[in-house]
């Protein structure tokens, strides 16, 4: 994927000392039950912050992801991606770590 408004990097959360989480207000709790989106506007969490990175990849994912950040997708958002988040474990491609 490319990323043309941020230069952004996905890190595992396994992966953040402590001290980098408590510079962007994240504990290791936050991290490990939600993904996040770091940009210099703010912290996004959860479906916001798969619609916003989508959203930045232009495209067909750009499309999609500007449409998930909009109503009525984004009031189905929140519940979709509680149940895709406590069942990542058994997604295709997940790692032990998944759980």
């Amino acid at each position: 994927m490319r990323w043309p408004q941020y230069t952004a990097s996905i890190v595992a959360s396994q992966q953040l000392a402590d001290s980098a989480l408590q510079l962007v207000g994240l504990s290791r709790d936050d991290v490990q039950r939600t993904v996040w989106w770091i940009a210099p506007d703010g912290l996004v969490g959860g479906h916001l912050a798969v619609a916003r990175a989508l959203a930045n990849c232009g495209g067909a994912f750009g499309r999609l992801g500007s449409l998930l950040a909009t109503p009525p997708f984004r009031w189905l958002g929140r519940p979709a991606y509680a149940v895709i988040s406590r069942y990542r474990h058994r997604m295709p491609g997940a790692t032990p770590t998944c759980r």
